[in-house]
């Protein structure tokens, strides 16, 4: 709760690029009706951040930092920025988006804004990718949509902000199995695929089985990691972890780079933690920051 009302009582917050460019932190701090101030979001690769609304986030930072911010204009871009997020950043306009896609693949055209029967396998570690899906899909779908492992990092504690947000008591994980081989599902999906991580498929449930029972164009592979894919270099590893898993379905990839400079370190953990001092050192050089011209600023996260 803090974290939450240190947002809600700040006009602006920090955000960076770490290991990825996209990071939960920056829907959190639009959700509390707080503008991201958002280092070096003008260096940030045309695919990522896809739904973030880096233009209005952009024009607010350049007013700020000359001054000319009145408070009627930062009213106006925090509305602007908040009704964005509302119709493109939530967690049912993803599965919106996934259901879309996925109709369009297959030619589905009565699965466009429509509910089809999803599965979703449960694979890897947590990501919010997977998750933020995971709780659309719940939403939009209902009784359509199963899981299979149960995720407690989802359903049950309070330890991340969608954790504990829906509730899987209605769900019904019998006869999955029989299901796949029956084609009762409309869609698979397999998530978290890790960039970094060689998961093998005998390693996913029912994995023979759904090969068996259901085209590439109906099973869908979710890369929610920081450690993103370089979608123009066949060199790059985790662009070969994407090229792999493209020859068995269709793959949703959180962010993707055109090059893999840096991002070919074996050991990204640091990778990140350099990034992040990076940031540190250049939040350190805003602290005489233009915004004492703005005498209505009461509060500069």
């Amino acid at each position: 709760k803090d974290y939450y009302n240190d947002y809600r009582k700040s006009l602006f917050a920090y955000t960076y690029c770490k290991g990825g460019w996209d990071c939960l932190r920056h829907y959190e701090i639009i959700a509390n009706r707080c503008i991201p101030y958002f280092l070096d979001l003008d260096a940030c690769p045309h695919n990522s951040l896809l739904t973030f609304p880096k233009d209005l986030v952009l024009k607010s930072m350049q007013e700020l930092d000359e001054g000319t911010l009145t408070f009627e204009k930062y009213r106006n871009y925090l509305m602007q920025i908040f009704s964005h997020a509302r119709l493109n950043m939530t967690c049912i306009s993803a599965a919106k988006y996934f259901i879309n896609k996925m109709a369009q693949r297959n030619n589905h055209s009565n699965h466009l804004n429509s509910k089809p029967k999803v599965l979703m396998i449960n694979v890897g570690s947590v990501n919010y990718s997977r998750e933020t899906l995971s709780i659309g899909l719940i939403q939009y779908l209902g009784s359509n949509y199963t899981d299979f492992p149960r995720n407690r990092n989802l359903y049950d504690g309070n330890e991340f902000t969608y954790t504990g947000v829906v509730s899987d008591k209605e769900m019904d994980r019998s006869n999955i199995k029989k299901n796949i081989q029956a084609k009762e599902y409309d869609y698979i999906v397999i998530a978290n695929i890790d960039h970094g991580a060689k998961l093998k498929l005998s390693k996913i449930p029912f994995w023979r089985v759904i090969l068996k029972n259901y085209d590439m164009s109906k099973i869908a592979f979710i890369f929610g990691g920081d450690q993103s894919p370089c979608v123009n270099s066949s060199s790059c590893p985790t662009g070969e972890t994407l090229q792999y898993f493209l020859q068995y379905g269709v793959c949703f990839v959180r962010e993707s780079y055109d090059s893999f400079e840096g991002l070919a370190m074996a050991d990204w953990p640091r990778f990140a933690e350099i990034r992040k001092s990076q940031w540190e050192r250049k939040i350190k050089m805003i602290s005489n920051h233009p915004t004492a011209k703005v005498d209505w600023l009461p509060n500069y996260c």
